[in-house]
């Protein structure tokens, strides 16, 4: 299972389907899109659907599901992780109050201390070369 925002989750992407493929599983995409956003969820698993183009066609054997939830990041990945064998989320570059880029209120933390599979975390590369269109 990977989580995604939209925003330099390239890496988080290569991995999830990396992993799905060597362990010829499925894998479910997660983005979460709270009620209040500027875009519907119908838009969203569109969005979400053309960015992951690339990797669909690169590994035409993983099944991939994807999902966008009207929750907060955190809930929409501790929710859909039950049933997963591994997590996979990026964080983005730490910044100078937050040494390893988990500040306290971070979805990553939350993630790694409540999640009940194992959890990658993926640092996101820093710059315009890996920070494709917000979806």
């Amino acid at each position: 299972m990977a989580g995604i925002n939209g925003r330099g989750d390239s890496r988080v992407v290569d991995l999830a389907f990396d992993r799905a493929h060597t362990l010829a599983v499925g894998l479910v995409v997660v983005h979460a899109c709270p009620d209040g956003t500027d875009v519907s969820r119908d838009e969203a698993v569109q969005r979400l659907a053309d960015f992951l183009a690339p990797w669909r066609q690169s590994y035409p054997d993983v099944d991939v599901s994807l999902e966008c939830h009207p929750v907060t990041p955190t809930v929409s990945l501790l929710g859909a992780a039950t049933d997963a064998q591994l997590l996979v989320v990026g964080r983005r570059a730490a910044g100078p109050q937050q040494p390893g880029g988990l500040g306290y209120d971070s979805t990553v933390r939350k993630v790694l201390h409540y999640a009940s599979c194992p959890v990658a975390v993926v640092p996101q590369a820093e710059g315009p070369i890996d920070a494709p269109a917000e979806f």
